[in-house]
Parts: structure tokens; C-alpha cells; sequence
């Protein structure tokens, strides 16, 4: 039987209202399930913690005012725990901030690699 690679994409730059990153994501989901076998988890802040159970995990995070729907993380252990709990084989995270951290964390104690890559620049 072949095992399936299993990639998790981590970011804090994903709200129902928002746009680059979050659209970037999805669009790299919709391709990745049309031309590959590998499975995809998205890790991203939402109101609560939930499992979708299609692959898209949110995890309670405070909301940033006037900001379209973004959400600011405050605990990167949880994060951390959260993402060695869904044992990707490789994580991707798109954030300088307290995913950023989680997925290093979580890669160390997973013994995986991780990459990163920012998209934007919140201070401005």
C-alpha cells in the first residue's frame, strides 16, 4: 500500500472576509486534490476551535478590530499541540507571527521539515 504525503499549510492570514493569502490557500487545496494524491490539512484562526474533518482545522483566536475578519493567535503551544496532533509529514506556513512559531515548535517534535514564507507586512 503507498503511503500518502501529508503537507499542512499554517497561517493567521485566512478570514471569511479576507483575500491573498487565505484565496492562495485554497486555490493550492483545489489543485492539489485535482493533480496529486497528497492530503492537505489547513491549520487557520477562526471564532473556536473546530475540525471541519475535510481537512481544514480553525483554532479560537482573538479578533483583530476592523480588520475584515483576521484573527490574532495568542498561544503558540496550543497551536503547536494542535498541528503534531494532525502528524503532517511536511508543514508550510505563510506567517511571521504565533503560527510561525507553532509550526517550528511542532516540526522540532515531529522531526519534519517545515518552510516559511510571508505574504504580507501587518505593521503596514
Amino acid at each position: 500500500m503507498a503511503l500518502t504525503m501529508h503537507l499542512a499549510d499554517v497561517t493567521m492570514f485566512h478570514a471569511p472576509e479576507g483575500g491573498g493569502v487565505g484565496r492562495y490557500l485554497h486555490a493550492k487545496r483545489t489543485w492539489l486534490r485535482r493533480h496529486t494524491t497528497l492530503r492537505h490539512t489547513l491549520v487557520v484562526p477562526g471564532p473556536r476551535d473546530e475540525d471541519y474533518g475535510d481537512g481544514e482545522i480553525e483554532l479560537a483566536a482573538s479578533r483583530i478590530p476592523r480588520s475584515g475578519g483576521y484573527r490574532f493567535p495568542l498561544d503558540p503551544m496550543r497551536w503547536s499541540r494542535r498541528i503534531v496532533a494532525a502528524a503532517p509529514d511536511l508543514i508550510e506556513c505563510a506567517d511571521p507571527y504565533v503560527p510561525a512559531h507553532a509550526a517550528l515548535d511542532a516540526a522540532d517534535r515531529l522531526g519534519i521539515p517545515a518552510l516559511a514564507f510571508c505574504h504580507s507586512d501587518l505593521v503596514r
